[in-house]
């Protein structure tokens, strides 16, 4: 998996005021055409859909809790171009030109770090090496921000030994990495409790800027919180919505309805994209096993949706 990251973010997009603020809710880009990277994108014929996926990408970056600022990086794991996707209702494809066009040689603009799995939060490198990325304990070898860890002015050669030792066992006795919901999959979670899905959505965000992960880095146990929150809000919420009247139950159908178009959608652009239809039955590539499978679980989430509408009385 790569961690993907704004090559030299600290100098280049940050100033003495932006690096008073914990969490950024702008960030200062450069508003000059006249260089030769932005000459090499402007001569590309995807280049609106390219200084897109940039502007967004840079966007997202730049909200990412510091130290870690100017990576793509949430909650203890690497940001895919699916999920960038699902962050900004943009295409998955531009994401995925942009981190192959801006990462090349000639461009530079973006750095992607080789990690093993799922990102430990703030423990890989945005450096621009090749190499697969170890993990670093940063107590025994901190880098200055915007450095890559390793460079001079970091820390000796024996201190960064030791501190890739203690970041091995830090590793090997750390919780399994928790697997953050996507908006569908957390709404999917309460179906069968009735919560509203506009009240569902409200808290999903809220766990987002929140952070999903508690101190030790395990997962917070969200669906109990949801639930109580819920029992604490009901009244109020439902007084906001008087007068809906019988059409309450209604609206909990079209709901479900709405995930399972949303759901379906998904699975007939996996079909179309990664298999080929014969007699009836779809192909899989061997390479597209991890794209089976995912259009395998959706359809088991799709007959569990219709399940649900079977057994709701309108």
């Amino acid at each position: 998996m790569k961690l993907y990251s704004i090559s030299d973010w600290d100098s280049l997009f940050e100033t003495c005021e932006t690096r008073k603020i914990k969490a950024l809710h702008w960030w200062p880009k450069p508003n000059k055409h006249d260089g030769l990277g932005f000459k090499r994108l402007a001569s590309q014929r995807d280049k609106v859909d390219l200084y897109c996926a940039w502007t967004l990408i840079g966007d997202i970056a730049s909200r990412t809790p510091r130290p870690d600022t100017g990576k793509l990086l949430r909650n203890g794991r690497s940001l895919t171009a699916a999920e960038l996707a699902l962050m900004t209702g943009f295409p998955e494809n531009i994401f995925l030109r942009a981190f192959e066009f801006f990462t090349g040689p000639e461009m530079g603009w973006l750095t992607a770090t080789d990690v093993l799995g799922k990102a430990p939060y703030g423990a890989a490198a945005d450096g621009g090496s090749e190499s697969p990325a170890e993990p670093i304990s940063q107590a025994a070898c901190p880098a200055n921000p915007g450095e890559p860890p390793g460079t001079s002015g970091g820390c000796p050669a024996e201190g960064r030994k030791e501190g890739r030792q203690e970041g091995r066992k830090e590793a090997a006795a750390a919780p399994p990495l928790a697997h953050i919901p996507s908006e569908a999959e957390f709404i999917d979670t309460f179906m069968v409790d009735g919560i509203p899905i506009g009240y569902l959505r409200k808290q999903w965000i809220k766990f987002n800027d929140t952070g999903w992960l508690d101190g030790r880095g395990r997962l917070k146990p969200y669906q109990r919180y949801v639930r109580q929150w819920w029992s604490e809000d009901r009244p109020t919420w439902e007084q906001k919505t008087k007068g809906n009247g019988g059409g309450k139950r209604e609206l909990f159908v079209s709901e479900i309805k709405a995930i399972k178009e949303a759901k379906q959608a998904r699975i007939n652009l996996l079909r179309f994209e990664h298999a080929r239809e014969e007699d009836g039955q779809f192909l899989w590539p061997k390479e597209k096993q991890k794209e089976k499978s995912e259009c395998t679980t959706l359809v088991r989430e799709v007959q569990e949706l219709d399940s649900k509408l079977a057994g709701v009385k309108v």
